[in-house]
This record gives C-alpha cells, structure tokens and sequence, in this order.
C-alpha cells in the first residue's frame, strides 16, 4: 500500500486535467448488496471535479463546495470534514480515466478507503446506479388475481403499474432512513398527490421483492414506526 499513500500537497499545486467529471461511490453500491443503507459509513455519494480550486460533494441530504488542491495524482480536498480537534482534509488520488480511491478511513472509520468511479451512460449519477443495483426491473404480483399484471421499477426512478405510485426513491441518507423502528432498507413511493414510506427486502435466493408498509406515524414523534404488513409480494422477472 506504500505506492497509494497521499502526497503532501507543494506550495505551488500542478494542476492536473485527469480530475474531471463526476464519480460516484462504487464502494457504497457494493456494500449495499448485502447490506442495510443506514448501517453503511460514507463521506459522500458523488464528487464532482468543477474546476482546478474546487468540487461539489453531494452526500445524500445536501451538495456543497469544497476547496481543493491538486499535485500531480493526488487531490486533497481542505476542511472536508470536522472533528474535535478541529477541520480535517481528505485525499484522493487518481488511478486512471475511471476510477479515484477517497482516502476516507478518519471519516467513515472503515479499514478500507472508498473507491469512486466515473459516470457513465450506464449510470449517469449516483441515484440511477442505485436503483439498478438495488430493485429496478420488471416485476410479476405474486398475489394479484391478473396474472399478466406487471410492475416496472425503472432505473430513473419510475414505477409502472404500482398504482396510484408512479415514482420511487431508494433511501440512503437523511431522516427517512430513521422511519422504521429497526434498521431496515427503505423505498419512498410517490405520485402527484401522494407519498409514503415502506422497507424492503430482496431475497436472491427466490429472486422477491418483500415491501412493507409501516404503520401511521405518531403525532408525537418523529420516526420509529413499526413495521406492518406486507404491502407487496414481487417475484423479479
């Protein structure tokens, strides 16, 4: 690992042309095939090179402006993040075309630093990578009485034949992964005039989908709703 340690930035940063364009979490997107979305740490979803001095970090809840410095392979982003002691860089360094690794180890306390990679057609952004990783694609009802009645959870985040649903949301980040009273995966479904919150589990053995509603939050407390019966049964195409 000796060949990946950050280079102190000189006096006079070089500016380097390879760091462009947006990356997005690879590490997060492979963490969360096995694992539940609020018990996984991370610095940010996305990070997008804006110019020589400067990114945009987008971590889920908000996007915000970071200053940089950049010395050959390596892009040290100042103040990142806070601590006790006070603001703390990070480091990232360029590999190749594709791919940075965000040595993000103080941040997320993981042994291992986070690997981005560059968007792409496949996945332009980090929401869309999300959703194909997770439960986009064409689903059968298990308990519909039509059988040729198929829901479609799209890569852009529609859903087909899940009325009055027409979009969903996989959470990530920010208050709506404190909803369910236990950690669990949470999908926000939406339509003009509606929006709710169940969890989710897909079970790769038998390729279904499991979404359950949660019952009516309390008028006196925010989250912590318990889980109640399943609100879907889908068997993936």
């Amino acid at each position: 690992m000796s060949s990946c340690k950050p280079v102190a930035p000189s006096a006079e940063p070089v500016t380097n042309k390879t760091f462009k364009g947006s990356f997005i979490n690879q590490s997060y997107l492979e963490a969360i095939k096995d694992s539940i979305a609020g018990t996984i740490p991370f610095y940010c979803s996305t990070i997008t090179f804006k110019s020589a001095d400067s990114i945009e970090i987008d971590n889920g809840i908000e996007s915000f402006n970071l200053a940089i410095r950049i010395h050959g392979d390596t892009c040290t982003l100042l103040s990142a993040y806070n601590t006790a002691s006070g603001l703390k860089n990070l480091y990232c360094i360029y590999l190749n075309d594709s791919v940075i690794t965000l040595f993000d180890t103080g941040f997320t306390m993981k042994m291992i630093p986070s690997q981005f990679i560059l968007t792409n057609s496949l996945a332009p952004d980090f929401p869309t990578a999300l959703n194909k990783i997770t439960i986009a694609g064409k689903y059968k009802d298990t308990k519909a009485k039509n059988s040729s009645s198929i829901i479609e959870f799209t890569t852009d985040g529609k859903v087909i034949g899940l009325n009055p649903f027409t979009h969903y949301e996989i959470c990530y980040a920010g208050d709506c992964l404190s909803e369910p009273i236990e950690p669990a995966n949470v999908l926000l479904l939406s339509s003009k005039n509606k929006s709710d919150v169940f969890t989710w589990h897909f079970d790769k053995s038998t390729s279904i989908l499991h979404i359950y509603s949660l019952l009516t939050p309390s008028k006196d407390m925010k989250g912590e709703r318990q889980v109640s019966d399943e609100f879907k049964t889908l068997k993936k195409l």
